[in-house]
């Protein structure tokens, strides 16, 4: 399957804030404490990156852990039994607001949001600015890795389809001439152009259509 869209192109700094990214997005100022009943914060970074310091009590999960091994490819998303599994072990129930936050400016945080929306997680939110945005407010880290008591997770409703297109629906959008779709490439320009070929893509260059 194939991404076609993500909620904004997050960039490398804070966003401003704007009434559509208030709905995902959380600045400092705005956020529970860390030991706030039914708030987790969500370290998804390298376990390297956590154990250097994380926001006090947050819980690790990096992107290898909501990726599908199955395909020849990487970086497909997870069935729904999988993640539910991943939430499990976590110690996660419905009841829970997740926060999200990593520090390469919320690329992968964002990954990890779109994908509990994609399965109907009910309450989930990005932190804006990551871990920078945390401590340059002269918040404290820790680098004790939390041990959450694993439990029993059920996402509540079917996944939203609508935030994936299949390959073959894509391929059937492209040939057909519709106009009532854009096809969004959020990559360095350097890889839109073709100039250059990322390690692990199949070709360098663009989809056919794409912005």
């Amino acid at each position: 399957m194939l991404v076609i869209s993500l909620l904004a192109v997050l960039g490398c700094n804070e966003l401003p804030s704007r009434e559509a990214q208030e709905q995902a997005l959380l600045h400092v100022a705005e956020l529970p404490t860390p030991s706030e009943e039914n708030t987790l914060f969500i370290d998804f970074r390298k376990s390297e990156a956590y154990q250097e310091g994380h926001i006090p009590g947050a819980l690790n999960l990096s992107r290898d852990a909501i990726e599908n091994p199955s395909y020849a490819y990487g970086g497909m998303l997870a069935d729904r039994t999988h993640m539910e599994k991943v939430l499990s072990d976590l110690g996660i129930t419905n009841d829970h607001q997740l926060i999200i936050y990593d520090d390469q400016g919320l690329p992968e945080a964002a990954r990890m949001w779109w994908a509990l929306k994609h399965y109907g997680f009910p309450d989930v939110k990005l932190l804006n600015g990551g871990i920078q945005a945390w401590t340059e407010a002269g918040n404290p880290t820790e680098s004790e890795r939390v041990k959450p008591e694993s439990g029993t997770y059920t996402f509540p409703s079917s996944p939203s389809l609508g935030k994936l297109i299949t390959k073959e629906e894509l391929f059937d959008l492209i040939n057909s001439k519709e106009q009532s779709y854009v096809l969004v490439d959020t990559r360095s320009k350097k890889e839109f152009t073709g100039a250059r070929w990322k390690a692990g893509a199949a070709k360098a260059g663009r989809i056919p259509t794409s912005v």
